[in-house]
């Protein structure tokens, strides 16, 4: 006998976000809710179908999901591919609260899907209280640094905490806690060389950006060469930049944003990622301080929605979900705490 898959219902949206417009895709379980929501935010020059149908997979286990295109990016407005951490937050929070105004949602019961980028954007965003339900500048002693001692007061630190009444959860995949460790240093004088022999020259004269192109083959961001071949078709990568915003670019990093929040997050990582390691995005789940999972996917490129495995991965997504936005009842009677699995099939 074979199972009914439950209908979901999808549609295009426009978001405002400041003076552009974002461009996103609503998909939404039969029946009228209220439905928890979630929101999934895409990696660098890339775009919302990077995702795949995990948003259909949300939406049959009972969530409202959104998916966008940053600004630049995708089909949004903006000027093509120019990045700023900024502009990072107040996009996923216009998202966010785009999501949470449509009927039929329950605002206080929010998942947020981050890739890589992505990841770094749904951190900062949820650590500088930027979206509504969450509160920042909550002193908390944290006892779990190495080293210490009762009455050490040097591990006190600010919390970016749920407000009373609302819920948010986390899943991280393949993100770093900065992008200058992921371009080397060969690269990165490269760029500034470029930048001051052509780029400025070329702004002066002209008033437009000089674009060059990023080197991201599309077989070493998945593992299976077949989804490789599907990424090219649909180009979920564009590879082209600006290269007067390699500063404001390579100045992004979340290494305080990952050590405020106080909410459940699951990070992700794929075995065969050569864009951000493993190793590398480990870092983001090294200093996150509140209740978390580590996941290698195995078989899995940078792409972590989108290559071989996805299945399995979007399973964990909506399991992760269901634990604590679905499942998950008294906050305060749940001690902190993490566990690592080194692999997950």
């Amino acid at each position: 006998m074979t199972a009914t898959i439950p209908a979901v219902h999808t549609e295009e949206v426009s978001i405002p976000s400041g003076p552009e417009t974002l461009r996103g895709t609503l998909v939404t379980p039969a029946g009228g809710g209220p439905h928890p929501c979630a929101v999934l935010v895409h990696g660098l020059f890339s775009k919302r179908g990077s995702f795949c149908e995990l948003p259909e997979r949300l939406a049959q286990a009972g969530y409202a999901v959104l998916s966008f295109d940053w600004r630049g990016m995708g089909d949004s407005t903006g000027a093509r591919g120019h990045v700023k951490k900024e502009w990072l937050i107040a996009d996923t929070s216009a998202a966010v609260e785009y999501l949470r105004a449509r009927p039929g949602v329950n605002p206080r019961v929010v998942g947020l899907v981050g890739h890589s980028m992505g990841g770094m954007a749904i951190l900062a965003t949820l650590a500088n209280a930027a979206v509504k339900g969450m509160e920042g500048g909550h002193a908390r002693l944290d006892t779990r640094v190495e080293g210490f001692t009762p009455g050490d007061s040097y591990h006190l630190r600010q919390f970016a905490v749920p407000e009373e009444g609302y819920r948010f959860a986390l899943v991280v995949a393949a993100s770093p806690v900065a992008l200058k460790e992921e371009v080397s240093l060969p690269m990165r004088l490269l760029y500034a060389l470029g930048y001051y022999l052509l780029g400025a020259p070329t702004r002066l004269l002209t008033g437009a950006s000089m674009m060059v192109p990023a080197h991201l083959p599309y077989t070493s961001l998945f593992a299976s060469v077949d989804r490789a071949e599907w990424g090219r078709k649909n180009e979920m990568v564009r590879a082209v930049g600006p290269i007067d915003n390699y500063r404001d670019l390579l100045s992004i990093e979340v290494y305080t944003d990952v050590m405020r929040l106080h909410v459940p997050a699951l990070f992700l990582a794929g075995e065969r990622d050569q864009l951000v390691p493993p190793a590398h995005s480990h870092r983001a789940f090294t200093r996150f301080r509140d209740r978390k999972e580590w996941l290698t996917v195995p078989h899995t490129g940078h792409f972590v929605f989108a290559d071989r495995t996805r299945d399995a991965v979007y399973g964990h997504v909506v399991d992760w979900f269901n634990k604590w936005l679905k499942d998950y009842v008294d906050e305060k009677k749940t001690p902190w705490r993490y566990t690592e699995k080194p692999r997950a099939g």
